[in-house]
This record gives structure tokens, sequence and C-alpha cells, in this order.
């Protein structure tokens, strides 16, 4: 993906007033001395860069942060944090921090070395703000805390359509189906450590004010972070709202979320039986293509159809059978 579509996608497909962070899970088997280089070298870049691989605590609330996972792991995994961003900001940040961290990579392997890698035990982890969760004297506001948990939870498996195995269904212990919270006191979901490891990490709102999505597998892959922080913002935005009540055995089709997450509409060209989804601008055609070709990807099955805008207009209908359906095969 070239950065002028990521930036299309920051400002047509997402809220650009709404900040955003990330932390990216990965390790490297040269150890700590790479991840030194690449905080020298982001600096140089001009990224504001800190680093400390001995703590999981702190962090640069101006810039991004290397630090120790704090989790554990044979293969010395680290995280690397951004601060707060908008997302046309993220977009650009991330799009310089990935670049120089592919190029260090790649020339330590160039020379011997192995680069930096992610495995199955890292993630990527997003944090949305969660100022709009609250009321206007500053306190937690349980009605749309509720819709949320309820709009995720019917939703979940379009989620774990999106991620890989490893990280779907209740497999994974640091990101646990939300399936049985649906009674869940919201103080206990926020309060509570123990109920961090889901993949609706709503502890996270008890000491950053953020909503936490911990679903999706390790990846350094720009493309794949900027659609997630996409299909992740728009859980958050449309949780503001009402969203009613289901058992979590219920699970939304994927149609359903792209439509409450106001990427496009129902279309019924003339002459046809059934119709589809048109993506209401260019930047969610490409959003919405990337999400059905993932779930297709994944082996999900059932099919629907995506009408292409260019088509649309001029008239000359076609469609993408993709298969977006509600079991994982």
């Amino acid at each position: 993906m070239h950065l002028n579509e990521s930036l299309e996608i920051a400002t047509d497909a997402m809220d650009s007033n709404r900040t955003i962070g990330v932390e990216l899970e990965l390790h490297s088997f040269d150890n700590n001395q790479l991840f030194h280089r690449l905080h020298d070298e982001l600096n140089e870049a001009g990224l504001d860069t800190t680093i400390n691989l001995y703590s999981h605590r702190g962090g640069n609330p101006n810039g991004w942060h290397i630090k120790n996972d704090g989790t554990g792991s044979e293969y010395s995994i680290r995280e690397i944090v951004s601060p707060p961003l908008k997302s046309v900001d993220m977009v650009k940040q991330l799009h310089l921090l990935l670049f120089t961290l592919h190029q260090l990579s790649n020339e330590n392997k160039a020379n011997g070395g192995r680069g930096f890698a992610v495995n199955v035990k890292c993630g990527l982890h997003v944090h949305h703000c969660g100022k709009k969760y609250l009321t206007s004297r500053g306190a937690r506001n349980y009605k749309k805390f509720k819709y949320l948990v309820q709009h995720f939870v019917k939703n979940e498996q379009n989620f774990d359509s999106m991620v890989s195995e490893s990280r779907r269904h209740n497999i994974n212990s640091f990101c646990r189906t939300n399936a049985g919270r649906l009674d869940a006191s919201i103080d206990c979901l926020i309060d509570d450590y123990d109920y961090r490891y889901a993949k609706l990490n709503l502890h996270s709102f008890a000491g950053h004010k953020t909503i936490e999505i911990r679903s999706h597998q390790g990846t350094l892959n720009f493309a794949k972070i900027v659609y997630w922080l996409a299909f992740t913002q728009a859980l958050v935005i449309r949780a503001e709202r009402k969203v009613t009540r289901t058992v979590s055995a219920h699970q939304a089709p994927m149609i359903d979320y792209m439509l409450a997450s106001g990427w496009g509409s129902h279309y019924k060209p003339a002459g046809r039986v059934t119709g589809g989804f048109l993506p209401k601008n260019e930047a969610c055609e490409r959003l919405c293509l990337y999400i059905l070709n993932r779930v297709n990807h994944f082996g999900v099955q059932r099919s629907f159809v995506l009408h292409s805008r260019a088509d649309v207009e001029g008239a000359r209908i076609t469609h993408l059978e993709v298969n977006a359906g509600l079991a994982l095969a």
C-alpha cells in the first residue's frame, strides 16, 4: 500500500479527529543490539523514539517507545509503542517507522543476521480514545460501555474471521473471548486486572482512558495495520449509539458490520433478484475489498456481492463473489 492510499483510508474511511495508539510486538534473534540500532535510526529519521529494554513500564508521552513486552518469552519479545495520534499522523509516522525497520532488518539479514520477526506469541494491539465513553460530568457512561460489549460480542466472529487461527475463539490466553461477558459489571471489566487479556479489553480505560482491541496477530505489514486501525475504530464509534442486546451465540454477518460502520449501503441493480454492498467512496471500497479478501483467505463460507463504485457509476454492474459467511472452516 502506498502512503497516499493509506492517507485516503485515514481521512475517508476513518474519523480523522480521533486519536489512536498502537503496540507492535516483535522480536529479533540478534536480541538487544538491533533494537538499539533501530532506536538510533528512527531518531535520525526524525521520529522521536526512546528505548528501555529492561522494563515494561514507562514510555514516551510525546513519541514512540521501544520496551520489554513484559509477558515473558524465550524469544525476547519487545514492544514498539506509539503515542496517541490522530489517524493521518499515525499513518505517516507508522509508514516511516516500518520503512526504517524493514530497511534495517534487510541490511542485517544481508550481513548474516536474521533481522526482525514476529511469531505466534506476538500481537498487534490497538488503543482507541475512550473520551466519548464518559458522561458530561466525567463519569463512566455505563450505557455506552454496555453497547460496546454487546456490539463486539455479536461481531466477535467477524473479528475472528480477520485474524489468524491462533487468535480466534478462546485459544489464546492473551486475547480471550468476550462471549461470556454480556452480563458482567462494567466496573468489573474496567477495574479488574484479571479481565485485561480479552480481545476487547476495557481494563485499559482505567489507566489510559482507551479501549483496546487485542485480537490481531503480530504483524509488521503496513497495509494490514492501517486496515485494522479502520476496522477497529468503526467498532468504537458505532457503539456510542444504541446497540441491541443479543445472545452471544448470535453472530452478525460481515456485511452487517460493514453497514453499521457506515462504509456504504445495500445496492440492488435493476433486473437483479439480489443486491449487495456498495461502498460510499474509493477508500471505503479499498477497505471493504481488503476485509472480504481477508475473510476469504481464512476460509469463511457463504458469499455476497461487493459492487464496484466505478462500474455502478458507469452502469456496468460487476461484482466480486467473496466468501464472507458466518462459520469458520
